[in-house]
């Protein structure tokens, strides 16, 4: 998505157990740093600037710390990944100072 040229990312991922798991692709801990968001490796997610990885099954849950970001309105059911887009546009500010090499 993009708001005003700001691109805002959504990770998505299936964890091991086939759940869908969704949330803001930026570090709550290293925002503001170019490298500040998360690529997946297997069954983990790994932040681009600090290097911590994380288990699929547990995005969405942790506050705080290296962790990407949840979406507070995230629904997920057996076919769609939902969210407000309001939510998304609020969160555009956290998005731009990302380069992706």
């Amino acid at each position: 998505m993009n708001d005003r040229g700001t691109d805002i990312e959504i990770l998505t991922a299936i964890d091991k157990n086939g759940n869908p798991k969704a949330t803001l692709n930026t570090c709550q801990n290293c925002m503001g740093s170019p490298k500040a968001y998360f690529v997946q490796d297997g069954d983990s997610v790994v932040c681009q600037n600090c290097g911590i990885g994380h288990k699929t099954e547990t995005l969405g849950f942790a506050q705080m710390g290296c962790n990407p970001i949840p979406i507070d309105s995230l629904v997920i059911d057996d076919k769609n990944i939902a969210f407000e887009k309001s939510e998304l546009i609020a969160s555009a500010d956290l998005f731009k100072t990302i380069v992706k090499e």
